[in-house]
């Protein structure tokens, strides 16, 4: 019998386009996937055209076929039916190819919980699974969570090979964090659905190739990109995406190789990874930031028992400013829920910095309501060698494809001597075995213990530490600042111990990220210990550090977003300047600076809004000191703005609108589901320069036309900028809107540009 995945493994496969990226060219407008139910010979007859072609595998007409998708345009009752005509349309076509059958996005943004979505997507895999295809294709992903939870639910409810897709034109993921997460999960290939140009496609490809040995799959338009250099750049399947004809195909077929393709292999390694980016543990020494710990620190104890996780994400950015590769995050108080709270700063901290988290948590319901949203994959903090343990936590680490840090402790404690923490250490990593967990997931800490009521106790440390790195070949993680506990000079001995642990192969330190005699130490240490080739990092550390400057003036202070410290920054800026000048040349190049790091991916939509009201802060001491109305500071402009008809959701909506009003304009919210006559109406009583749209679903955002439409026919000269999750830049265009912005900093831009201001 005939393998789909011995086949991905061994050849060049080619995919074929989706019905559901071929319908509108026959004339179709509906849901492509209720063609199965109403023309189900035309979805057949597409199938049977790219099998002629040369297809190996078609894909399933179930893009849209989850529940929650199908319940946009009131099908939800034909879910079973659709999926399985689905699947017994491609069948048929397909004789001896192979069928995939095709699982897409809900279209839902996962927050407190992923359950209803697992649920969509485990029933619909279900029914796969019971009509014997011979894979699950998840296909156009733009959300991480969203894929993780696709993959579980694929995962745990058949036992078909999974290929996952993901789509990078808008979202915030990078392809190696896709790799990483996607490998960690365990699918069997991953791979891109691509419009862009060579060189982008190329550079994906790449990045997807540094961090996995999976088999590629990369779906594009094949009129505009060469097949033969997406095959030499690392793909070995691939397919058609929106504007492939089966005569393209057909045309390419013969001159894609058919022998056995070179197998790829990488260094063995650990990573885990935030939305954006990848840290890889194994080389350079990895710094864990330790300041999100409550213990002993009362300010921080009374934000988590007040709910101020404003004050969490400046100490998280803070840390990430100094250098840090992970941030600990510990919100352990008496008398809070943990449980409750955890997963909100998780969410929180993941869009706020761009840094892995690891979190430090001995309960397991803490994990079971934060793994599940992690948007990465999670560093977790910690198991120990005790089995109770060990039963508990282990399972959870494989399901969610996490990374472990396990403590050399069991039922007896923590041991005096080396040989029997490295013990400890193996005994660890054979449960891990059991349950599938690579020791590439696995970093193992010997204990740092203070050396004040034992002074063997470091060296017993650092023994245990290099035999479970020679030996046992896993990473290691040591916690710094306990060896100098109830000792003077701390700091010194902090230093000394690191540079020790370094030189016997620490790979991952818990330290202070504050301390900046720690980091000449790493830098130095790791020079020393030949973790540095041709001294890169110790010569850019040392020059960087060379230049930095300690002073924070106003404009640095609103790009931070620390709201507390403006005040007093305003105030002192008014005693040398200006109040417009205040404003001109500090408080509006602040709000661009950030907005330029936004869209170059270094800052998030939570330090975007914390800039944003820093700067409003400052705009309204600003007007007190000089007796003014709101509106007279700044006039640059009036826009009306509103979620169409239909659509409840203004999320993304309220974003824009409090960036906008930052950079001085008057926006009037008419808020979310409002019929295109209301809006026109407000904007026209209103004497508003702009309309602003926003919708969520693919069925609402035809209500932009309809205004645009209503607009042309009435000869109302009014300029409208449209956005949201399902518009792109060619619906725009498409439709006659005047602009198109994919978040709130590229709206002030064009807002800027359509009123003829200077950008």
């Amino acid at each position: 019998m005939k393998s789909f995945l011995s086949t991905i493994r061994r050849r060049v496969v080619v995919f074929d386009s989706p019905v559901h990226t071929q319908y509108k060219r026959y004339g179709f407008q509906t849901l492509p996937d209720s063609l199965n139910l109403t023309h189900p010979s035309f979805v057949k007859k597409i199938h049977t055209e790219y099998l002629k072609a040369g297809c190996d595998v078609i894909t399933t007409n179930t893009f849209n076929s989850n529940r929650v998708k199908l319940s946009e345009f009131k099908l939800q009752g034909r879910f079973e039916k659709i999926n399985r005509e689905g699947v017994r349309l491609a069948k048929e076509a397909a004789k001896t190819k192979f069928v995939a059958a095709s699982v897409g996005p809900t279209g839902k943004v996962i927050t407190d919980s992923a359950k209803n979505v697992y649920k969509a997507f485990a029933e619909q895999v279900k029914i796969f699974q019971s009509e014997d295809v011979d894979a699950i294709i998840i296909e156009a992903m733009e959300d991480i969570v969203e894929l993780k939870t696709a993959i579980l639910a694929s995962k745990e409810n058949s036992t078909l090979p999974i290929v996952a897709t993901f789509y990078f034109e808008k979202a915030a993921t990078t392809p190696e964090v896709v790799a990483v997460v996607t490998e960690s999960m365990g699918v069997d290939g991953v791979g891109v659905d691509f419009e862009g140009d060579i060189n982008t496609a190329k550079r994906i490809l790449s990045k997807l190739i540094q961090f996995t040995t999976l088999p590629i799959l990369i779906r594009f338009d094949w009129e505009r990109l060469s097949v033969s250099d997406l095959i030499d750049t690392g793909a070995n399947m691939i397919g058609g995406w929106y504007g492939t004809t089966p005569e393209q195909i057909r045309s390419i077929k013969p001159n894609i190789p058919t022998g056995r393709i070179k197998k790829r292999t990488l260094p063995s390694c650990t990573y885990v990874s935030s939305r954006k980016k990848v840290v890889k543990i194994g080389d350079f020494p990895v710094v864990i930031g330790e300041s999100i710990n409550p213990s002993g620190k009362k300010r921080l104890q009374k934000a988590i028992k007040d709910g101020d996780f404003s004050h969490i994400v400046q100490l998280a950015v803070r840390e990430a400013k100094t250098g840090a590769d992970i941030l600990d995050v510990n919100l352990s108080v008496p008398s809070t829920d943990e449980t409750a709270i955890m997963p909100k700063v998780v969410s929180l901290l993941s869009n706020s910095v761009d840094l892995p988290l690891s979190i430090d948590t001995t309960s397991i319901r803490v994990l079971e309501q934060t793994l599940p949203l992690y948007p990465g994959k999670l560093l977790v903090n910690s198991t120990t060698g005790e089995e109770k343990k060990l039963k508990r936590i282990l399972p959870l680490i494989k399901r969610y494809g996490s990374a472990l840090i396990g403590l050399t402790i069991d039922e007896e404690g923590i041991p005096k001597n080396a040989k029997k923490r490295v013990q400890i250490a193996k005994k660890i990593i054979e449960w891990c075995a059991e349950y599938g967990i690579s020791k590439s997931d696995i970093i193992i800490d010997p204990l740092t213990l203070s050396i004040s009521t034992d002074t063997e106790a470091v060296m017993q440390t650092l023994d245990a530490l290099k035999e479970i790195k020679d030996k046992l070949s896993v990473a290691t993680v040591l916690g710094i600042s306990n060896v100098s506990y109830g000792l003077p000079n701390r700091k010194l001995l902090n230093s000394i111990l690191l540079s020790m642990a370094i030189s016997r192969g620490l790979d991952v330190a818990f330290m202070d990220p504050f301390d900046k005699a720690m980091w000449n130490t790493l830098y130095s240490s790791a020079l020393l210990a030949n973790k540095d080739p041709h001294v890169k990092r110790f010569l850019t550390y040392f020059q960087l550090l060379s230049v930095k400057e300690t002073h924070h003036s106003l404009y640095d202070i609103i790009i931070e977003g620390d709201k507390g410290k403006v005040p007093s920054l305003v105030e002192a800026s008014l005693k040398e300047m200006e109040p417009f000048s205040v404003v001109d040349k500090v408080i509006t190049p602040a709000l661009k600076e950030v907005g330029e790091r936004f869209n170059r991916g270094e800052v998030f939509i939570p330090q975007l809004m914390l800039s944003a009201e820093s700067a409003k802060i400052a705009t309204n001491i600003i007007r007190e000191e000089m007796g003014m109305h709101r509106d007279s500071l700044f006039n640059k402009g009036k826009i009306v703005f509103a979620t169409v008809r239909g659509d409840l959701h203004d999320i993304g909506k309220n974003i824009v609108i409090a960036v906008l009003e930052n950079h001085g304009y008057e926006v009037i919210d008419l808020g979310k589901d409002i019929p295109s006559k209301k809006i026109i109406e407000e904007a026209i009583s209103r004497r508003a320069d702009i309309i602003g749209l926003s919708a969520l679903m693919t069925t609402t955002m035809l209500e932009m036309k309809n205004l645009i439409e209503e607009l042309h026919r009435r000869k109302i000269n009014l300029k409208v900028l449209i956005g949201g999750a399902c518009v792109t830049r060619k619906y725009a265009d498409s439709i006659g809107a005047n602009g198109y912005a994919n978040d709130a900093v590229e709206a002030v831009k064009i807002v800027e540009k359509l009123l003829g201001r200077n950008v």
